[in-house]
């Protein structure tokens, strides 16, 4: 694994809208797969939202043993079962993620909540019968964690939000005795998704104000806290999510098909889930291989289909292709995955050619091969040729990036590579002249 999100999220380059909505769909099927099994997590925090090097996203350590219930007047259980460890050096900051219902007072029973008519609730999968001296089928985690979302395999394929196991619930919502329910889960990832949209990285609640939050209800200013997010579909899903009554809050397969296509695009579940799953356990080079095979149809599917090229679900594959570039193992797969990444160019926007693509193409600028070399110059050139709107962190990208990078290429031993720099050069410097342009414009 390449980081949590925790992490993930306070790196450069920082997640783009279509980032986010990817990670956010991927953990929603993470819940329909785990609860479809009878599986509850127990612990859903930012910490425990694992990411592959192309956001691939895992949903690690689950905690079903810890306890259902906490005392709400001795946090000693909260902070050694629960609290979030240290960030940047610093001790537990008693960050909450645990739904509010699962602190009782200090008489040892939970606040009531209101009872009203509940939405849905996953049922458990049934176990097979089988004799009592045979021994049962034992599901192993896979390599890339305990769920795969959308990979096959001999329990059938991973649930989606249009599975059967989503039933209407009785007239009222009932934990299972000293269990976990699947709300809990749902209003802790309510928390995670709520932090991953905001504008800061900040937790949704912390110890003190979970406890706040049950007691006071509609005292607590919740809606302070949700104006973090700025786009108004996710700030009412996550108000959802959220809510004090259990029985308020959707199943994740309902959140799913009821934010599709508002919040998430529907090629996500159409095309790009099932997509990105073929890539689970295949080489880097394999990885490209079959990006390369797929690309007219990826072109078509994620970027015909939006109108923003910031809102292009090409750049989820473009992070699936620079992830594998330092690992090729071959000359010509390496072109390929540039040819990918000047093709890809033309459909996302400014910001993502200067910030992920162009540093991993010039990162080969210095290849032994030859083609590598010559393939970085005509990539490059791809990218950079189309960029309209220069950032102003960005105007010094060509004295202090581009044209240390290229300097060898018009003296370069190899006629190949000296002339893909001079097909090159021309539009190049039209490149140029617009960053020079830029800068005395931000001058000015």
């Amino acid at each position: 694994m390449h980081h949590n999100l925790y992490e993930r999220m306070s790196q450069r380059p920082f997640l783009h809208l279509i980032e986010r909505k990817w990670i956010a769909y991927q953990l929603l099927q993470a819940l329909v797969q785990s609860h479809s099994c009878g599986v509850c997590h127990g612990d859903i925090k930012t910490e425990n939202v694992v990411l592959t090097a192309w956001d691939w996203v895992l949903l690690a350590d689950f905690a079903p043993f810890k306890p259902r219930s906490l005392p709400d007047d001795n946090p000693a259980d909260f902070s050694f079962f629960f609290d979030t460890p240290g960030r940047q050096g610093r001790p537990g900051r008693r960050l909450c993620y645990v739904a509010p219902e699962r602190f009782t007072s200090g008489d040892g029973e939970a606040l009531p909540a209101p009872v009203v008519t509940p939405r849905a609730l996953v049922t458990p999968r049934a176990a097979p019968e089988v004799e009592s001296s045979a021994p049962l089928p034992v599901r192993m985690p896979s390599e890339s964690g305990f769920t795969v979302p959308g990979a096959d395999d001999d329990f059938g394929p991973a649930p989606t939000a249009s599975s059967s196991s989503v039933r209407s619930m009785g007239e009222e919502w009932r934990p299972s005795g000293g269990e976990l329910a699947t709300a809990h889960d749902v209003f802790s990832l309510g928390c995670v998704i709520a932090e991953l949209f905001g504008k800061t990285v900040t937790p949704t609640f912390s110890y003190a104000e979970m406890l706040r939050y049950r007691k006071e209800r509609a005292a607590f200013p919740l809606e302070a806290k949700l104006q973090e997010i700025a786009e108004p579909e996710v700030r009412e899903m996550v108000r959802s999510m959220l809510s004090l009554d259990p029985s308020m809050r959707l199943s994740a397969a309902d959140y799913l098909e009821s934010r599709t296509p508002s919040i998430f695009p529907a090629y996500f579940s159409e095309f790009l889930h099932q997509f990105m799953a073929k890539l689970l356990r295949t080489s880097h080079d394999e990885k490209i291989s079959i990006v390369s095979a797929a690309q007219d149809e990826l072109i078509s599917k994620l970027a015909g289909m939006e109108s923003e090229p910031s809102e292009s679900g090409l750049i989820v594959i473009a992070n699936v292709v620079t992830s594998s570039l330092p690992h090729l193992t071959t000359p010509w797969i390496k072109v390929e995955a540039l040819r990918l990444l000047g093709k890809f160019a033309a459909h996302v926007d400014d910001d993502t050619r200067l910030q992920r693509l162009l540093p991993h193409i010039l990162s080969v600028a210095s290849d032994e091969s030859t083609v590598v070399r010559a393939a970085c110059i005509t990539a490059a050139t791809a990218v950079l040729e189309p960029v309209v709107e220069v950032p102003a962190m960005d105007i010094f990208l060509f004295p202090e990036y581009i044209l240390p990078a290229f300097h060898n290429f018009p003296d370069d031993e190899d006629t190949g590579v000296r002339i893909a720099h001079a097909n090159c050069i021309g539009s190049l410097a039209n490149a140029a002249h617009t960053f020079h342009r830029a800068r005395w414009d931000l001058i000015a």
